[in-house]
């Protein structure tokens, strides 16, 4: 793959959800099943991790971050869980 971008709506005033995403990528030659086809399984992928951006879009919003304070922060507790032995 060679592009991958994901972009989001900001909520709505007084509204904490993200009415839409958008994820735009671009394939090479190399996933492709049969020429000018991309392969299903590629496809699927790409579909799971737009669902995913969008959950974590919506988790971002409700917290009242950006997405990218949100991944910190998430980071961080997987991070201190880590170093005390715990389970996530």
């Amino acid at each position: 793959m060679s592009v991958w971008l994901e972009l989001y709506q900001r909520p709505a005033a007084g509204s904490n959800i993200v009415p839409r995403t958008l994820s735009l990528c671009k394939f090479g030659a190399s996933l492709v099943g049969f020429p000018t086809i991309c392969h299903g399984g590629t496809i699927m992928t790409m579909m799971d991790e737009a669902l995913g951006f969008a959950m974590i879009a919506n988790d971002a919003a409700a917290a009242g971050l950006e997405i990218d304070e949100y991944n910190h922060m998430k980071g961080e507790t997987q991070r201190k869980a880590n170093e005390q032995g715990l389970p996530l």
